[in-house]
């Protein structure tokens, strides 16, 4: 494992979130993590095992990046009405199938491609029975989505989740401790945070410079243009 993957994937590894984090994304999911984390739906939590004897044992949990990011994955599965008997096999899998080369998850290494790797699909297919996959060429998920004729695997785009998180206000002490974002992004996006003012410039491969304006969205824009485009730099403007 190269230094900078295995220093990101020890950084990850710490407990570092609670419940409460939920409420950044969604207010109203708190109240279902509880029940949640009593189905054996999120695996991996140390302290779990009180929740048979002790309700409120969830409230002191605590989440790593990785626990997080598989929170907000099933919170995506329910919209699409994933059964939760389901879901509690498809977490053993989550949290068992391992990238042995790598000596971490296979989804550890979805989510530290999806934060490292620009422009790259990192596709997570569950299926009925529990199975769980990634795929990270659109080539290889085309076939996966031609070959699956019952209909029994679903996706979803770890992608989508880490910006979600990245675009969080809250958690950017976070994002900037562990070196989720580059140094320069990191101190633009500080710079969206705490001057409203300011402007972004985004330099893009054979395309007009991105500029992101003031704005309430201003992060958001950021985040958004950093991870899906190729850019060679990034100019802050006063």
């Amino acid at each position: 494992m190269q230094n900078k993957t295995a220093k990101l994937h020890t950084a990850l590894s710490q407990k570092s979130f609670g419940i409460k984090d939920i409420k950044y994304f969604d207010v109203k999911s708190t109240r279902p993590l509880h029940y949640w984390l009593t189905e054996g739906i999120v695996q991996g939590l140390s302290g779990i095992e009180d929740l048979e004897t002790n309700s409120n044992a969830s409230n002191w949990l605590k989440f790593n990046f990785y626990e997080f990011i598989w929170v907000l994955t099933v919170r995506k599965l329910k919209e699409l009405n994933y059964d939760n008997s389901i879901l509690k096999e498809t977490a053993k899998s989550v949290f068992t199938k391992l990238e042995e080369d790598l000596r971490m998850l296979a989804f550890e290494k979805a989510i530290i491609t999806a934060l490292t790797i620009r422009n790259t699909p990192v596709l997570a297919f569950f299926g009925r029975n529990g199975e769980f996959d990634v795929v990270y060429d659109a080539e290889t998920a085309v076939n996966r989505f031609f070959d699956d004729k019952d209909g029994i695997y679903t996706y979803t785009n770890i992608v989508q989740f880490v910006r979600e998180f990245l675009c969080i206000k809250e958690f950017f002490p976070y994002i900037k401790e562990n070196g989720l974002l580059e140094d320069r992004e990191a101190q633009a996006l500080e710079v969206l945070y705490n001057n409203p003012k300011a402007e972004i410039g985004i330099r893009v491969e054979d395309k007009d410079e991105i500029l992101i304006k003031p704005g309430k969205d201003a992060p958001k824009k950021f985040i958004n243009t950093i991870m899906s485009q190729k850019y060679s730099g990034i100019s802050i403007r006063l």
